[in-house]
C-alpha cells in the first residue's frame, strides 16, 4: 500500500513540473510584452521588471518566471 501511494506521489510531482504551460506553447512567437500599473496608467515593457512584479497588470508571451532573476546589488 505504501508502495501505491510512494508511485502515486511521484507521478503528481512529476506532472507539476511541466516546463511550459497550454498558453506559452501557444504565444511563444508573439513578442512578449510585460504591462504594469503606474501613476498615468498601464506601461509596457518588453522584458519582465522584477522590482514591479507586484504592480503586474498582464503579461503576452512567455512567463515571466521564465527569465533569470537579477542579483541584488550589496
Amino acid at each position: 500500500m505504501k508502495r501505491i501511494v510512494g508511485l502515486i506521489s511521484v507521478a503528481l510531482v512529476l506532472s507539476a513540473c511541466k516546463q511550459k504551460s497550454a498558453y506559452e506553447a501557444a504565444a511563444g512567437d508573439i513578442e512578449p510584452v510585460y504591462c504594469y500599473k503606474s501613476l498615468a496608467g498601464v506601461q509596457c515593457y518588453q522584458e519582465p521588471s522584477f522590482r514591479d512584479e507586484r504592480r503586474m497588470v498582464n503579461y503576452f508571451g512567455s512567463t515571466p518566471r521564465s527569465f533569470s532573476r537579477p542579483k541584488l546589488a550589496p
